[in-house]
């Protein structure tokens, strides 16, 4: 073959590649903690090697939504004592939760009952519970009572020790270790301006360690975990992560992330590292809510 006829075709292949990557958009495209391009594959390997897998999230973002689904699908047929952690339920609807996995009551008891059940929760959570519920796994409620992580906001974690609930068996050892000088905690500080003062990143900080406690007792019963979580919970390896050192050292977990951003073909640099994984979405991507 001629070298000019060889570089046509090249330059023809190219063009075409180009063409139908311009006329086929992309919805995601995942990086490791580097910035690699790597495949979905790749995701699921890593996350059969973990104890505990941490996929985070936007909790408006209906791809993430689906590939959560599609991890929980896969870790269904190859594990066998797997448990699903939601930050979405908190700890007072742990009982009518787990009264609606077991088929006590129907499902719409469990919405009229559930207090925590977010607004998205038909779109975005319930395909998982419902595949759940179904296969016999365990779901659980991982977070703790907003009106806590209010008191906190207001009164610091000393606000605990007035809270008299038979739902105080959920929290972790008092007092909760705390460090204002992580690099997410400070930053919340600086996105709100300094309103809320110390006690806004305390409040944050009650959520990790409360979901980072959850997580650990069904590890300890030996209970693999796919958690999922608001992203900012776990970027970075602070939030959940930090907690979790604390209260089981040497845990093999994984972390997934989610970033927006307009070209996803390359991951921005401010968002490598973010975690072991990083899936990038289209800021434009439609919202559910």
């Amino acid at each position: 073959m001629k070298r000019k006829t060889l570089v046509a075709i090249i330059i023809f292949i190219a063009m075409s590649t180009l063409s139908w990557a311009q006329n086929n958009p992309k919805l995601y495209k995942i990086f490791d903690k580097k910035g690699k391009s790597i495949h979905w594959k790749k995701v699921l390997r890593k996350s059969a090697k973990a104890e505990t897998v941490f996929f985070g999230e936007y909790h408006d973002d209906p791809v993430i939504h689906y590939l959560q689904l599609q991890l929980l699908k896969h870790l269904i047929e190859s594990e066998e004592n797997l448990a699903l952690g939601l930050e979405m339920f908190e700890w007072q609807d742990a009982e009518v939760l787990n009264a609606y996995l077991s088929s006590k009551i129907d499902q719409n008891t469990f919405f009229s009952e559930a207090n925590s059940i977010w607004k998205n929760y038909k779109t975005d959570y319930s395909p998982m519970v419902e595949l759940a519920k179904r296969k016999g796994i365990s779901v659980f409620a991982s977070n703790v009572p907003r009106a806590w992580a209010s008191a906190v906001y207001r009164g610091g974690f000393e606000a605990l020790d007035t809270i008299e609930s038979d739902l105080k068996k959920y929290v972790p050892p008092l007092p909760i270790p705390y460090d204002a000088e992580l690099p997410g905690y400070r930053n919340m500080l600086k996105m709100a301006h300094g309103h809320g003062g110390e006690n806004l990143p305390k409040a944050q900080a009650l959520k990790d360690a409360a979901m980072a406690w959850s997580v650990v007792q069904l590890l300890e019963k030996g209970f693999k975990i796919l958690h999922l979580n608001g992203t900012y919970h776990t970027n970075n390896f602070e939030g959940i992560i930090w907690y979790l050192e604390k209260y089981r050292p040497k845990t093999r977990y994984f972390t997934i992330a989610m970033v927006r951003q307009a070209n996803i073909q390359k991951l921005n640099k401010e968002f490598r590292g973010l975690a072991d994984v990083v899936i990038a979405v289209p800021d434009d991507m439609i919202r559910t809510h």
